[in-house]
């Protein structure tokens, strides 16, 4: 293991440290809206599988990705290839795309509510919304046995002092979902979110309301969130062009700045969903800042006597009471989140 370290390494570890961050993000974001049964079924159900597809794409790039790439335990990797490759691709491909599957529900969702209200109700029962997360998951296990069943994976070396792994050869059906279904449900999420926003705006100038005032920050918010899928998914064409058409004699990508680009497409995109939705949904930092005050005062009383104990807690209870600093924007957001 080499002790310099490039930019690349360095952006890699800038990641992994938000990474604890995003899952109390996660966590605190999950109580936030779980315990609202007035919120849409399908959005709530899609919030928390991709809260769970987070998490476990956080943990393999912790305990493999990482390691392998920082060149720890290199004897491990080369025995340990093909089982640890499966295990990485199917996060990439069947884990990855699911997140986009899941957050093109809630787009699609959030449209069909806002533009076809009488409509959605009918249609997007509970039991419906079950059927199209079964879908979804159904996706994800077939996609996970296709990778475990049919495609060879090892690891290789990336550098000489690091390891990394993929499919042994080009997998056509892998490489057309990297380079299409990708594509496709990104294209078909942002159009949702263009066409949401196009109504809300075109709405508060014919009733004059404030809604799309009120409610632009969500729709810009969510734009936002899909960025680095986006910049991940440019590369991918790239390196498809790169590989498969050698004629058009285009510059090699840089390896360690491509899986960077990887990392920043998976991991990335769900450590800035956790903060845009932190700073779009006020609310969500309560349950956050419980749980960080909690912990505060627990270290504090190991350290203070028995007669401090009550001041620390009125202290914790003053400090998880919510902020109301922007009523109008809250309660927006509230009633439309109600109705999808």
């Amino acid at each position: 293991m080499s002790l310099t370290t490039t930019w690349t390494q360095a952006a890699s570890i800038f990641i992994d440290l938000c990474m604890p961050f995003a899952v109390l993000a996660d966590v605190s974001i999950y109580r936030t809206f779980g315990q609202k049964s007035s919120l849409c079924h399908v959005f709530l159900m899609s919030m928390q599988n991709m809260f769970l597809c987070n998490i476990f794409m956080y943990l393999i790039e912790l305990l493999f990705k990482d390691p392998a790439s920082f060149g720890w335990f290199i004897p491990f990797w080369q025995w340990s290839g093909k089982v640890v490759g499966k295990l990485v691709v199917s996060t990439l491909h069947a884990w990855g795309n699911s997140m986009l599957l899941f957050s093109m529900v809630i787009a699609f969702s959030r449209m069909w509510c806002i533009v076809w209200p009488v409509s959605f109700k009918k249609k997007w029962s509970v039991r419906n919304a079950r059927y199209v997360n079964a879908v979804v998951w159904g996706y994800l296990v077939v996609q996970s046995l296709h990778i475990w069943i049919f495609v060879d994976c090892r690891s290789y070396p990336k550098t000489n002092i690091s390891y990394t792994f993929n499919t042994v050869t080009p997998n056509i059906l892998l490489n057309l979902q990297s380079t299409y279904l990708r594509n496709i449900v990104l294209i078909f999420t942002v159009l949702c979110y263009i066409i949401l926003g196009g109504y809300l705006r075109s709405y508060s100038r014919m009733a004059n309301s404030t809604l799309w005032r009120n409610t632009k920050r969500i729709i810009i918010s969510q734009l936002l969130i899909v960025i680095p899928r986006v910049i991940l998914s440019g590369f991918t064409i790239y390196a498809n062009l790169e590989a498969f058409f050698p004629e058009l004699n285009l510059v090699p990508l840089d390896l360690e700045f491509y899986y960077l680009i990887i990392k920043l497409g998976n991991v990335g995109y769900g450590i800035l969903a956790s903060i845009v939705i932190f700073y779009v949904f006020p609310q969500t930092w309560q349950p956050f800042k419980r749980v960080i005050c909690r912990n505060a005062s627990r270290s504090t009383d190991k350290h203070s006597q028995a007669g401090s104990a009550p001041t620390s807690v009125v202290n914790v209870t003053n400090l998880a009471q919510p902020r109301n600093r922007s009523p109008p924007t809250v309660v927006t957001v509230s009633t439309i989140d109600s109705q999808f």
